[in-house]
């Protein structure tokens, strides 16, 4: 998943200077029965860890897939 975040920011971090910082920023993902159900995106800075946006899916609420991740 985080790959193809990769892809498709690509062109815009080098069209506007963006600059690559690895492992400042993760994707995580909860699958149940192999379909993702949930993701949240995370920034860490030395110690500190900061949620910053999740989303989940409707019809698999019922598993608290974001609390799990969080």
């Amino acid at each position: 998943m985080y790959s193809m975040w990769v892809i498709c920011i690509t062109p815009t971090r080098i069209k506007d200077g963006f600059v690559k910082i690895k492992g400042l920023i993760k994707l995580l993902v909860a699958e149940y029965e192999g379909i993702i159900i949930s993701a949240i995106i995370v920034s860490f800075c030395g110690k500190q860890a900061t949620y910053l946006h999740g989303a989940s899916s409707y019809e698999h609420r019922k598993y608290m897939a974001p609390h799990l991740i969080q």
